[in-house]
């Protein structure tokens, strides 16, 4: 019996060491960015010569251009996969003949853009390997994009030495299951120091899934609290819609889609435009999904959300799917990627449940902290009205009578408010502009 299997998490050490000792995989490894952690492995715990064919980091651009082709992003899906391309090319030139019929080659590529010296960049990377299950069978590629949370580079640099044993361990002893798969690559890690949001697999592995039930795999198995897809449906990173750029979030269960949610969209953006004259960038209108709403009846279910994303693909928006059940968490995970003003969208009944001091009950400075983390710098809320009937439903479990608003007609910011001590904040989030009204009737009114 291997000595992984009697424990069931095996350690760093464990995996490398097991890897090690198959005379029947063999191959090269290859990374830049975060030092040589991953090869370091396979040397500390010995007999690395059974497994490592070769390492390398080519650090200087010039240099990493002259092995693996100019690019234009240095880390980057198509980055790691050239990397894979070339290694893989020159493993079976020089070792295929030898050694092809009893032996199962892998290459393993990183390119990560770990903590700088001031630490002002965003902490990236891309991570993947290529390997052939049995001896010359048709390889398959994994590859995904890792977030660093680490505040230091030495602590970086160790977590992704040992993602990157887990990804080569898991492709291998895993491949028959996607969920223990993806639940491995956070083996003997935290969400605290790593998490993943994009997944890819080409080639015969996890029954041929989609890469938008890889996805969902990751958001599912929680090894990342955020999923993206681009305005045209596809997969993508967060990071690329959301870079550098003004954000304009609206959250919803999005049960039911229609063309108000993007006429809500269209108004948020024609009122931003108004507001922020002088911004230099155009604002990207995102939807958000959350699998775990502080409402319960409004969370969505990971068998939905195939379906969820089908109905929003007609809104051509980006989208996000995420597992946030408090809005709060949105505000921290935008500013990872841009310190351009954002902006919430939503409707009156929403506001409600925002204000809604039990939603904060897990927190010391309760509904005034949670507010607090929402609303912070640059990040304001445009509310847009709804009808009273509809808001009275929406209130209609609520343990008190919170909440003033009119019996009929549109219920607004101006004519909705709450009776309890919570109207104090709601009037000072109201004059400070924190809280801005969206009318329905025309743009940015």
């Amino acid at each position: 019996m291997s000595p992984t299997k009697n424990s069931e998490t095996p350690s760093t050490h464990q995996k490398a060491l097991e890897i090690n000792l198959d005379a029947g995989k063999y191959g090269a490894i290859a990374e830049i960015g975060a030092g040589q952690e991953v090869a370091r492995w396979f040397f500390r715990v010995g007999a690395a010569a059974g497994t490592v064919a070769k390492t390398m980091s080519a650090y200087d651009m010039k240099v990493s251009d002259a092995i693996y082709g100019k690019s234009s992003r240095y880390v980057s899906r198509d980055r790691v996969v050239s990397m894979l391309d070339h290694e893989w090319a020159l493993l079976l030139e020089r070792l295929d003949k030898e050694r092809g019929k009893d032996t199962s080659f892998f290459v393993f590529a990183d390119t990560i853009s770990a903590r700088n010296y001031h630490g002002t960049n965003i902490c990236h990377g891309w991570l993947g390997v290529r390997y052939q299950l049995t001896p010359r069978s048709e390889p398959i590629t994994v590859c995904l994009h890792v977030n660093m949370r680490d505040d230091s580079n030495i602590l970086q640099q160790q977590a992704v030495g040992v993602l990157g044993i887990n990804l080569i361990y898991g492709v291998y002893e895993y491949q028959a299951s996607l969920d223990t798969f993806v639940r491995s690559l956070l083996d003997n890690l935290t969400l605290d120091q790593i998490d993943i949001d994009f997944l890819s697999v080409s080639g015969p592995a996890f029954n041929g899934a989609c890469e938008r039930n890889l996805l969902v795999a990751l958001l599912k198995n929680e090894v990342t609290p955020a999923i993206g897809f681009s305005a045209s449906g596809k997969p993508s990173v967060p990071m690329d819609f959301l870079y550098k750029s003004p954000v304009i979030l609206e959250r919803g269960n999005f049960r039911k889609v229609g063309k108000i949610h993007e006429d809500l969209l269209i108004k948020a953006r024609a009122h931003y435009e108004k507001e922020c004259v002088e911004c230099k960038r155009d604002a990207v209108e995102v939807l958000e999904i959350t699998t775990n709403d502080a409402n319960p009846e409004n969370s969505t279910d990971f068998d939905e959300i195939t379906e969820r994303l089908d109905k929003l693909h007609s809104i051509a928006r980006p989208v996000l799917v995420t597992s946030y059940a408090e809005g709060y968490h949105l505000t921290r995970f935008l500013r990872r990627y841009t310190p351009e003003p954002i902006r919430f969208s939503m409707g009156i009944a929403h506001l409600t449940q925002v204000l809604d001091e039990r939603h904060y009950e897990h927190l010391a400075g309760g509904l005034v902290e949670g507010v607090a983390r929402l609303i912070g710098a640059g990040v304001k809320i445009y509310v847009y009205p709804m009808d009273s009937a509809d808001l009275a439903q929406s209130l209609k479990d609520s343990s008190d009578e919170v909440w003033v608003f009119p019996q009929e007609g549109p219920a607004t910011l101006a004519n909705v408010h709450p009776v309890n001590a919570t109207r104090h904040l709601y009037s000072y989030l109201f004059e400070t502009g924190a809280l801005l009204p969206i009318s329905l009737g025309s743009a940015g009114g």
